[in-house]
């Protein structure tokens, strides 16, 4: 397709629009149901949760309150974080981070997504910037992150992390891990022998979001937004996406400014659609 052709007026972009609209893209993403959902089956779970997780979000404030009331806890302990993950699982984090809205406040803000020495140098050199490494692992939290129930990344991540920490005399490493992950997975057992919490990935408590749509939704996004700051202004990359140009008053509004835009202008439009949020509204079940 030609550069030119890619305008959002163009006659290809208006034929795959009334594609979309006429085979009911938006009901089947919000029904769960035909190509939609057979193209987002993964070992026979329907992993579509992504697409309503935010309006659910918004019809359940005490969930966001929550997310809120963890993240002030980290902040209030930990002058680091470091979140370990494969692929889409951190994926937002990354993006967040190299958007620039994770550098002005603590704590600090690490991924990590490889096994490599390199990087598990390059992250202790980021710790250990000031030069006093113990007293940083004695301030830092390793969050690993596992979508799936086989992921072992994570864990190896967190037990040389434990490892550190026992080398460096830090007490209680237990208290500097925590996971997010699908209940049974192997990071869960691997929390549960050493005392680790473990946090649901969706703040509903279900587990039906594929890592590549960790945001906006899931925990992983919604705890690390939650350490922007209530007064970020407007930064351009949010402005192109979402034209937020508010000032951001509250915990929960600076947990949701990013995700408005999903629940904005991109109201579905077919009826089976509309009629599956007006029954929604009309019941209070989000």
């Amino acid at each position: 397709m030609a550069a030119a052709s890619l305008e959002l007026d163009s006659p290809e972009i208006s034929a795959l629009l009334d594609r979309l609209t006429r085979e009911d893209v938006v009901g089947q993403l919000i029904e769960r149901r035909g190509r939609m959902a057979h193209l987002a089956t993964e070992a026979g779970d329907v992993k579509l949760d992504w697409v309503d997780q935010v309006a659910w979000a918004l019809d359940h404030p005490d969930a966001i309150d929550g997310v809120e009331t963890l993240a002030e806890s980290i902040r209030s302990r930990f002058a680091h974080v470091v979140w370990s993950g494969m692929g889409g699982s951190i994926q937002a984090v990354h993006t967040l981070k190299g958007m620039g809205l994770l550098d002005s406040n603590p704590p600090s803000v690490h991924p990590l997504d490889s096994t490599d020495p390199a990087a598990l140098n390059r992250l202790l050199r980021e710790l250990g910037s000031d030069g006093d490494l113990p007293a940083a692992l004695g301030r830092t939290l390793m969050v690993g992150v596992s979508m799936g129930m086989t992921s072992e990344e994570p864990i190896t991540h967190l037990r040389w992390f434990e490892g550190l920490l026992r080398a460096h005399g830090v007490d209680d490493p237990a208290q500097h891990m925590m996971v997010m992950t699908l209940p049974g997975s192997f990071l869960d057992q691997f929390a549960q022998e050493r005392g680790a919490p473990r946090v649901d990935i969706q703040l509903d408590g279900e587990s039906h979001t594929p890592g590549r749509m960790s945001a906006p939704s899931t925990r992983v996004f919604r705890h690390t937004a939650a350490t922007i700051p209530v007064d970020m202004p407007s930064a351009e990359p949010i402005s192109m996406l979402s034209r937020v140009n508010s000032s951001v008053t509250g915990n929960r509004d600076r947990i949701n400014w990013v995700t408005g835009v999903a629940v904005r202008n991109e109201a579905p439009r077919s009826p089976t659609a509309r009629r599956r949020i007006q029954s929604q509204n009309c019941s209070g079940s989000g």
